[in-house]
């Protein structure tokens, strides 16, 4: 499965220079760090009105350990809390739908959002919620479905099948949780392609794709005529 995550841009977001933000934080005891995202644009006309960009982050991971550094030409021992991985993945944006998508891992995008929203005043990448409840309106069969905040004893509970929306436990869940995520099948070239959509509009291909630009084609147009009609519908998320 490969993960897309899509943000509204808010404010503008110049790609024609590339895009950097280091916030200054003590990684190390006694050594200074700078975490870095670095974005760039690739591509500017990738795919219909898509600009492919690169971006280089430094994920934070939190961990306890010890390790040896050189300060002034001698070895230290020193205590660490976190340190840094560094990551690069593929994004794309469109000006016209004023959104960035994001391929990459669920902690690598959500780390990389939380970084520059902190950093910069110039534009805001937001997540939006994805209203399932309106999306009912356009999805009439679905292939799975996780639900969430079941119960005191039941966090969350998953449903497989073909039309598990025709399930009388479907409709308990509705009203007992609500969705974290969806999966149904998409109509793409004339055949059907199972993909998710989860509560922030992020969407997950199920399928292998020759190269990354029908994967994108794909994401584009799930955006177009699912995931930005649910947008424009709900007053709520300000799209």
């Amino acid at each position: 499965m490969k993960p897309f995550y899509i943000y509204h841009v808010d404010g503008k977001f110049n790609i024609d220079q590339p895009i950097e933000v280091k916030p200054q934080v003590s990684m190390i005891e006694g050594i200074a760090r700078e975490p870095r995202t670095y974005i760039k644009k690739s591509d500017d006309s990738f795919l219909r009105d898509f600009s492919l960009l690169s971006v280089n982050h430094d994920l934070k991971e939190r961990q306890y350990g010890i390790t040896t550094v050189h300060v002034n030409g001698e070895p230290k021992t020193v205590n660490f809390n976190d340190y840094l991985v560094p990551e690069k993945f593929n994004a794309f944006y469109s000006s016209e739908s004023e959104i960035v998508i994001f391929q990459a891992a669920g902690a690598t995008a959500k780390s990389a959002i939380k970084a520059i929203n902190e950093n910069t005043d110039k534009f805001e990448l937001k997540e939006v919620p994805f209203n399932f409840s309106i999306a009912n309106n356009y999805i009439t069969e679905y292939k799975g479905a996780w639900f969430q905040d079941i119960n005191a004893n039941l966090s969350s509970i998953g449903m497989r099948g073909q039309d598990v929306q025709d399930d009388e436990y479907f409709e308990i869940m509705k009203q007992q949780g609500s969705f974290s995520n969806i999966s149904f099948n998409f109509d793409y070239r004339h055949n059907k392609h199972q993909i998710m959509i989860t509560k922030y509009s992020g969407v997950v291909l199920y399928n292998k794709y020759e190269n990354i630009e029908i994967e994108l084609d794909i994401v584009a147009k799930v955006f177009q005529q699912l995931i930005k009609k649910v947008w424009e519908s709900d007053a709520g998320v300000g799209y």
